[in-house]
């Protein structure tokens, strides 16, 4: 019986070491936040904020990963309403549509595929939605298709918000690296 209790042990020490390996690696894949503006001729730097989903950033800012990956959250713009020929979606009662326009650069080694379901539009009541149906009037679309080392991708995802709420925030939650949030105002 001793026996057997001496290899549950072990086999709970291995979980727990497995355990906080992923916690190591997860804390590494932090990204850093280039806030130099490309308008801004001096080259100035905010500091980088922190909060509760991680890293902020603002629309211009690199995001870095320290596995190669960049994204920038290059503008936000408001979509008019689609066409009645379209048949598109439509926003719901007190809602609009907004499109922003990203752009990932993969310097790493290895293949990935950004994804448009890895973002999240949160209101300025903290109420977060998945991106909506983009009228098939858009061409310009962020496509899920694998990207090669040295490759980029840039396009854009539509989301619905409320019509009046000026403080949008993008929050990019990526499967294996850290959530950043990226500040639309």
């Amino acid at each position: 019986m001793s026996g057997r209790l001496k290899k549950i042990g072990i086999g709970c020490g291995v979980l727990v070491a497995l355990f906080v390996l992923l916690l190591i690696i997860g804390a590494l894949q932090r990204p850093s936040i280039d806030q130099t503006h490309p308008a801004d001729p001096s080259g100035a730097v905010a500091p980088a904020a922190s909060a509760a989903t991680g890293s902020v950033g603002r629309i211009g800012a690199q995001i870095r990963y320290p596995d190669g990956w960049t994204l920038v959250v290059q503008r936000l713009e408001e979509q008019p309403p689609p066409s009645p020929r379209a048949f598109a979606a439509t926003p719901g009662p007190g809602m609009r549509l907004v499109v922003v326009a990203v752009r990932f650069d993969n310097a790493s080694s290895a293949a990935g595929t950004p994804q448009s379901s890895d973002f999240k539009m949160q209101d300025s009541n903290g109420v977060r939605r998945s991106s909506f149906r983009p009228s098939p009037e858009r061409t310009d679309v962020l496509r899920d298709n694998e990207l090669a080392p040295g490759g980029f991708a840039v396009g854009t995802i539509v989301f619905e918000a409320p019509r009046d709420d000026r403080r949008l925030t993008l929050v990019y939650q990526p499967r294996r690296r850290a959530e950043v949030a990226v500040q639309l105002y």
